[in-house]
């Protein structure tokens, strides 16, 4: 089995509500996902100039951070705020059903990707998340822009145009 295989898998058990069996790690290149198990095999080499005991199999991406511990579609939703779980929940389902119609599993992994970055910005300050999501409701609300924005015309202004 391949690790699209093994990502597609784990997706669909995630909708089955069963919990993974290896988690993976996604790394995001500009225009396709490349996926391997959370664990990169080793292989045991001579020691040179340069190397360790082990070399491992795995590609660094230095443009790449390292993954933050959002890799499974549970880990994300736990660290979404409760107010968003249920707005991640319906736009996954959305994804997983497009993948379904159109077996393209593309909208499944950016839905993951644009939920991670979400989950990350959650993990680093919970309140001033909490907070902007309260200003965006308020502001679709009313209609009426933020205490000290800016206005479009000043952001034009500002660039020269």
């Amino acid at each position: 089995m391949n690790s699209l295989t093994d990502h597609a898998v784990e997706i669909f058990a995630f909708r089955a509500g069963v919990p993974p069996v290896e988690p993976l790690k996604v790394f995001a290149t500009s225009r396709r996902q490349v996926f391997q198990p959370h664990h990169a095999a080793t292989i045991p080499v001579r020691p040179r100039a340069g190397y360790g005991e082990h070399v491992t199999a795995a590609a660094h991406h230095p443009e790449h951070p390292e993954p933050s511990g959002l890799e499974s579609p549970w880990a994300i939703r736990d660290a979404l705020l409760p107010e968003e779980r249920d707005e991640f929940g319906a736009a996954f389902q959305r994804a997983l059903d497009v993948a379904k119609q159109t077996r393209n599993p593309g909208l499944i992994f950016e839905t993951l990707e644009n939920w991670r970055r979400i989950a990350q910005q959650t993990l680093v300050d919970p309140a001033a998340h909490r907070a902007m999501l309260q200003q965006a409701a308020r502001t679709m609300r009313t209609g009426e822009p933020p205490a000290g924005a800016v206005s479009p015309a000043q952001v034009r202004a500002f660039l020269g145009r």
